[in-house]
């Protein structure tokens, strides 16, 4: 980063706020995203916002249709990524990127501009997730424990706006704390979440909740849709997480059954931590 962006005043510097909505977890298997959600700010104002929900150019499945309620009827007259991907590269300009759980929106908007032949976004990238857990004890790191506990309101849930600006209030109390500490300049906030790199288009980027869960060991209670389309609702107690012929699983100790059993995230049409 050049030194003089390091130097630059928190208060100086213009923010964009990211949240995309996908098909599903890993875009090198197929998923993509179906909303987008952009919004500038600067020391408490904000300047600009952009959003559209964006036809994925597939089928929407009933697992990730659970989490956003975006439903294959509302994409299909939305544009194609590809024709609002120069829109979104110019909103954002040079401005420094936010995101909760950042690696996993860079990672869908890097494979989706790699298969337009379009650049790489090059910008600095903050990241709510590793800010929070470098700084707060939260009972969970997920976007709507952290707003919980805070006491941000969120109106509405999943949806790219709303998470956005959920992402945009914490991101400003979180600077309220750290100009207690003396943090005012970009690069000290940029060394204190550490380093994020750009994220390869096959990385495996999980939610919050299930790596946490899996690295802590704590049980999650999950709402399960069966191959024959019978839904239960379960505790389990997440071991690992393993990709095969195209899908993702997760691999737990089920409470109910009182054994392992493998779990399609596709088919997870809800999950929390208990």
């Amino acid at each position: 980063m050049r030194e003089e962006l390091r130097e630059r005043r928190i208060s100086d510097t213009t923010f964009c706020f990211l949240d995309v909505e996908t098909t599903g977890l890993r875009p090198h298997f197929g998923d993509r995203i179906c909303e987008i959600a952009l919004l500038k700010w600067r020391e408490n104002e904000t300047l600009d916002a952009f959003s559209t929900l964006v036809n994925p150019e597939r089928p929407i499945p009933p697992g990730a249709r659970a989490v956003h309620g975006i439903t294959d009827e509302m994409v299909r007259e939305a544009p194609k990524f590809g024709e609002i991907a120069e829109e979104v590269i110019g909103f954002i300009g040079d401005s420094v990127i936010v995101a909760h759980n950042a690696p996993f929106d860079m990672s869908f908007l890097a494979f989706q501009l790699a298969e337009l032949k379009l650049p790489q976004l090059q910008n600095p990238v903050l990241c709510t997730l590793r800010l929070a857990r470098s700084r707060f004890s939260f009972r969970s790191y997920s976007l709507a424990s952290i707003a919980y506990e805070l006491g941000v309101e969120m109106r509405g849930w999943h949806r790219a706006m709303v998470d956005v600006e959920t992402t945009k209030e914490i991101f400003r109390l979180f600077l309220r704390r750290f100009r207690e500490e003396g943090i005012i300049r970009l690069g000290e906030l940029l060394e204190l979440q550490g380093d994020i790199p750009l994220p390869r288009p096959d990385a495996l980027i999980l939610p919050p909740a299930v790596e946490e869960a899996v690295r802590s060991g704590r049980p999650l209670q999950i709402r399960y849709l069966s191959f024959l389309g019978r839904e239960t609702v379960r505790i389990i107690e997440p071991l690992e997480v393993v990709c095969y012929r195209g899908y993702i699983y997760l691999i737990a100790f089920c409470r109910m059954c009182g054994g392992r059993r493998t779990f399609r995230f596709d088919r997870i049409l809800e999950m929390r931590p208990i």
